[in-house]
């Protein structure tokens, strides 16, 4: 390196003077020796402009190689200009993603309801048979019952498959969300009793939202299922309600169950991802609920230890009725 502007220095965290010496790959890339597909050398070697792309210190840059020739034509120096594309990149990446997404949702759309039809056939047979013979035979009634529990699982999962593809607005209104959490709670709280856990809620003032009545209900069961399936030895499970920054309210639901490894956090919110056993989460849950919250406009984060417990922290925007009780 013979010069080097400021800008390209601060990327070194160094004076322009420091790196004046230096080899460019030393600096840049980190190296020893000259790396892979570096226009630098590219250019030396051929006398042409020459292009990559390269890493350093978590930014992505597109590097431009120039050659500089001597008034006898000689090759004197290269000139090396960076251009930070980390933003592009990110952007390029979530278009992609969601044109992928885009894809993904038309296609569960049409498998979801072709296979509704045969599982509704299946389940009207079942009816049928259980009607008929199961009162004679209690080893049919017990292979029935699976049967039934299988057109339940599977309807569940075409259900979340089109709540995955739909992208249509729901019915907006005020809701109290004291009441909706203990609504919500009391059509899963035999499961508490069953899975020995402990729940808490609470809830000290009043406070409302504008949301769709179903679709957070279908966030706080969600969050709550999982939180339950999170603890099979039984623990503690806690929802609190409270005031978070000026105009939201927060709503945290915690569980003291086997909790997320560190490198699963950032990907819990993604489409079909899921660590459950195959047949016991279709990895469509999460990315739902963090789906519908943004769709909203709210947010929602998590935070978790293994084997210490789990916490999903919702922000809503309050109403601005919502008044202390």
């Amino acid at each position: 390196v013979v010069i080097a502007n400021k800008k390209f220095a601060e990327l070194q965290a160094s004076e322009p003077g420091e790196i004046i010496g230096k080899k460019y790959y030393e600096i840049f890339c980190n190296q020893t020796s000259v790396c892979e597909d570096c226009p630098v050398s590219e250019t030396f070697k051929t006398l042409e402009p020459a292009f990559s792309e390269k890493e350093n210190n978590g930014a992505i840059y597109e590097m431009w190689s120039y050659p500089i020739f001597d008034m006898e034509g000689k090759l004197e120096s290269v000139a090396v200009y960076a251009h930070d594309v980390t933003e592009k990149k990110k952007l390029e990446k979530t278009l992609i993603q969601s044109e992928k997404l885009a894809t993904i949702g038309l296609l569960a759309s049409g498998i979801a309801h072709e296979l509704r039809n045969p599982l509704n056939v299946i389940e009207t047979a079942r009816y049928y048979i259980d009607e008929f013979l199961a009162a004679e035979d209690s080893d049919i009634s017990a292979k029935l019952d699976i049967i039934r529990k299988s057109v339940r699982r599977s309807s569940k999962i075409i259900n979340n498959l089109l709540e995955f593809a739909r992208h249509s607005e729901h019915d907006r209104e005020r809701i109290d969300i004291k009441f909706l959490i203990e609504n919500t709670v009391s059509l899963i709280k035999k499961e508490f009793d069953a899975k020995n856990i402990e729940f808490t809620f609470v809830c000290s003032e009043n406070y409302t939202t504008f949301f769709s009545i179903d679709t957070l209900k279908q966030v706080l069961l969600n969050l709550i299922i999982n939180a339950i399936q999170a603890m099979n030895r039984g623990g503690k499970l806690t929802v609190e309600v409270g005031p978070g920054q000026q105009g939201w309210v927060n709503i945290r639901i915690s569980d003291t169950g086997v909790g997320i490894p560190k490198e699963n956090l950032p990907h819990i919110f993604s489409p079909f991802f899921t660590t459950k056993e195959v047949g016991e989460g279709t990895g469509l849950g999460l990315y739902i609920t963090h789906m519908i919250i943004q769709r909203e406009g709210g947010s929602i984060k998590v935070d978790s230890v293994v084997d210490v417990g789990t916490t999903f922290t919702i922000a809503l925007p309050e109403s601005a009725d919502s008044v202390s009780q």
